[in-house]
Order: structure tokens, then sequence, then C-alpha cells
């Protein structure tokens, strides 16, 4: 009984990883509630670099110093709210890159933030925009697989020594 339910939480473990390394590295294709962007630009250096992977939590409220992710000319854009306002339209807020000395041109209206930044991991933006292209895709099929296989390899020889 305990060998099953040992077995049964290592495939769920595995099929959990499995899952976020897809929807983490490959994209946003599927509507969840955290999105992951590559960043791609040094503006909000040293808070967030170049390259890395920020993850962005969808929210109904964003305040002052937040970072926020949102949609500008068809571009996703990192940026910090420095101040927020109200007019005729709504809410709307200032943005800034934090190594940028001016403030955004365009105000950012509510409409087209995609959420907050919740976390920033560094490097892993590269491996997402190379896991991209179809080269990288295959890498990463290919390298899963071994990965995949190696551990299945190991269990079983951990088991047969035990």
């Amino acid at each position: 009984m305990w060998g099953f339910l040992n077995s049964l939480k290592n495939k769920l473990i595995d099929l959990f990883l499995i899952t976020v390394v897809i929807f983490g590295l490959l994209g946003n294709f599927v509507p969840l509630p955290i999105s992951f962007y590559s960043v791609l630009t040094g503006s909000m250096t040293p808070t967030i670099g170049i390259g890395n992977l920020v993850c962005i939590a969808k929210s109904t409220n964003y305040s002052e110093k937040e970072i926020i992710a949102y949609r500008s000319h068809k571009e996703n854009v990192i940026h910090r709210i420095v101040e927020k306002k109200k007019d005729s339209e709504g809410e709307y807020y200032i943005t800034k890159g934090d190594a940028n000395n001016e403030c955004d041109s365009q105000v950012v209206r509510k409409r087209q933030i995609k959420g907050k930044v919740i976390c920033s991991i560094p490097f892993l933006g590269k491996i997402k925009q190379i896991i991209q292209t179809k080269f990288g895709m295959l890498a990463i099929l290919c390298t899963s697989i071994q990965l995949w296989l190696l551990l299945k390899i190991l269990r079983v020889f951990k088991e047969k020594n035990s």
C-alpha cells in the first residue's frame, strides 16, 4: 500500500514539474492567473536585469511603487508605477523604468495592465527566448526526455538496492 502511494506521489510531482516548465518557459498560451515574461531591456536595472524571467500575477488594484507589466504599442513593458491618477476616463498610471531618467511619455490605463510583478528569476528569460525558437524547442524536448529517463533509471536502481 505504501509503495503504491509513494509511486503515485512521485508521478504527481513529475507531472507538476513538467507542467511548470512547459507553461513557464514555452509561453503564455493558456490563460492562467500567472504569466511569465522575458526581460529584453535594461530599463528596470538593477531591480530586474536583462534576461530575467518575471512572474506576473493579475490583480484588481495597483499602487505606486509596484512594478507592473502592461501592453504598449504591441509590446509588453515592465515598469514601476510612480503615480496613480484619475480623469474622466477613470484611473491611469504614470510609469517609469528604474534606470530611466524620465517617466514614460504615455499614461497607462488599467485595461492595458497584464499584472504586477511577483518575482524575477535571473537568466531564465534568456532560456525562455531560446526555447521559443524551433531549435530551442527541439533541444528542450530532447533534454527533458533524457532527464526524465535518467531519473526513472536512477529510481529503478535505488529500489533494487533497497
